[in-house]
């Protein structure tokens, strides 16, 4: 870390592209086969947790209502065993690797053992983050509400800018805490503690770390296309490009991991002026979005598993008694589209819940003023 001699500015250092690709190339053949099995282990997992969902969505097709929803709730279940089988696999992978850049090679199944008592924390921290990042995208997507009351030209104008913050927010949060399941493995931190010790590794960095981020998605891109090609070969190019793609995430998927790891070290290297101190404050930050995400999920969740008339009874209940920025929600986005129509700029169509009011239909038995219907 090197500072300018005004002392205001503070340059970090961090190892560029192209010395990320050759150390964890370097790795990556020496762990080949190791990883190879785990990899497979994992695809493995993948397909039979697709073999049984689709065997259980065919046989709702002939089912009555409560047979649906005991489905459902099934699903449900298949999915957070399958989850947590990726996790003990993804930490197996990580330890493997870890071990092995500190001197010490270790077999799979020692790498199952050391799994065994991390994988759980590694759930935590992906569903805290995961829930952090919607709570975020849902807060940007609601802005658009303050400014209901503008005219039509503001509004939209806002809207657009609204748009463009749901982008940039979510990008900054999902840098600042993606480190966090790396954190959890890496260096024993857990839950809530991972994700703020994400966020002080890559505070100030967000640049450079966007960059490395992105350096490896756009390599892929030649080999992907390539793949795509396949599709070409007469009669049985579906069965070359599923094989090749396959292939290729096979192959691909533990260099990434090999590369992500490698990054966090590189940001675990930093001299930092100030040391990492878990503090309320932090606490209260991450959890604050992670309720927001929350609720927004478990709203999106309840919704889908009611019928098509219910969805209707509470959609009323909501256009009486809920706060009027949903109005403003659809009003604005309404605006924002004929607004982006008279640029000549096309963006897909937007589908709002059932649950949600409408802004041309007035809400009945309800004392809003005219602008809060959007007429």
């Amino acid at each position: 870390m090197e500072t300018l001699p005004n002392g205001t500015v503070t340059i970090i250092n961090l190892p560029g592209t192209t010395s990320l690709l050759q150390r964890s190339w370097y790795i990556y053949k020496h762990l080949f086969g190791k990883l190879l099995h785990l990899t497979i282990l994992f695809l493995i997992g993948f397909l039979v947790n697709a073999l049984v969902v689709g065997f259980l969505e065919l046989s709702v097709k002939g089912g009555n209502e409560v047979y649906r929803g005991f489905i459902q709730i099934l699903n449900g279940g298949i999915s957070i065993v399958t989850g947590l089988y990726y996790a003990f696999i993804f930490s197996a992978m990580v330890y493997m690797i870890k071990d092995w850049t500190e001197g010490v090679s270790i077999s799979i199944l020692e790498s199952f053992e050391k799994a065994k008592g991390r994988f759980i924390s590694v759930v935590y921290s992906a569903i805290l983050y995961a829930l952090v990042v919607f709570g975020v995208l849902f807060v940007t997507l609601l802005i658009p509400a303050f400014f209901a009351n503008s005219s039509s030209l503001a509004a939209s104008s806002l809207a657009f800018y609204a748009i463009i913050l749901s982008v940039i927010l979510p990008t900054l949060f999902s840098i600042w805490f993606y480190f966090g399941i790396y954190a959890s493995i890496l260096e024993d931190y857990r839950g809530v503690e991972s994700l703020a010790r994400s966020q002080y590794l890559t505070h100030g960095l967000f640049f450079k770390i966007l960059g490395r981020y992105l350096a490896f998605p756009v390599l892929l891109i030649i080999p992907y296309f390539l793949v795509y090609f396949t599709l070409a070969v007469p009669l049985i190019g579906w069965a070359v490009f599923l094989l090749a793609a396959v292939a290729l995430t096979i192959l691909v998927s533990p260099f990434y991991i090999i590369y992500e790891i490698l990054r966090y070290e590189d940001l675990m290297a930093v001299n930092r002026n100030v040391k990492f101190h878990m503090t309320n404050g932090m606490k209260a930050h991450v959890m604050t979005w992670a309720i927001i995400g929350l609720l927004f999920i478990g709203f999106s969740t309840y919704e889908g598993l009611l019928d098509e008339q219910t969805k209707v009874q509470l959609g009323e209940a909501s256009a009486k008694f809920s706060l009027p920025f949903f109005v403003h929600i659809k009003k604005n986005t309404e605006i924002l589209s004929e607004y982006l129509k008279k640029l000549n700029i096309s963006i897909p169509a937007i589908e709002h819940t059932s649950m949600t009011p409408s802004s041309d239909t007035p809400i009945q038995g309800g004392n809003y003023p005219d602008q809060y219907l959007g007429q």
